[in-house]
């Protein structure tokens, strides 16, 4: 086992800098999702759920010996679109179940408001009767 060297800086705002004993990188991201590219051209995407051990990890790897770091930042711009739409694909299911539920919880407080205006209006019918 050789000898191995790993050192990170958080930079704030969700991105690192990592500075290895061969090259260095960024790496950008929240709980979750991050995107990471280095200066040899490696760029990865990681997935997961936070809170459990469940994570997707993808590495894209420009061309054997050429591209490089520019390479690396055109092949990430992609993959981050990529995620982008996947992240508002699942903003917009979630969003659109939240407006389910809160249009079937609408409905339900209207029948219950219905419901509750008819029994006091024969309650009111009951005691005009009774006055009379």
């Amino acid at each position: 086992m050789g000898l191995q060297y790993r050192k990170s800086k958080n930079l704030g705002g969700g991105v690192r800098l990592n500075v290895g004993k061969k090259s260095a990188g960024l790496s950008a991201g929240v709980k979750g999702a991050r995107v990471s590219v280095n200066s040899k051209g490696r760029v990865g995407l990681s997935l997961g759920i936070p809170g459990t051990n469940f994570r997707y990890r993808k590495v894209m790897s420009s061309k054997k010996g050429g591209g490089g770091f520019i390479a690396a930042i055109v092949n990430l711009t992609w993959w981050l679109l990529v995620a982008t739409i996947w992240a508002c694909c699942m903003i917009f299911v979630y969003l659109w179940k939240f407006t389910v539920l809160l249009c079937k919880f609408v409905v339900f407080l209207g029948k219950k408001l219905f419901y509750l205006a008819k029994k006091a209006a024969a309650r009111l019918r009951r005691k005009e009767i009774v006055e009379e």
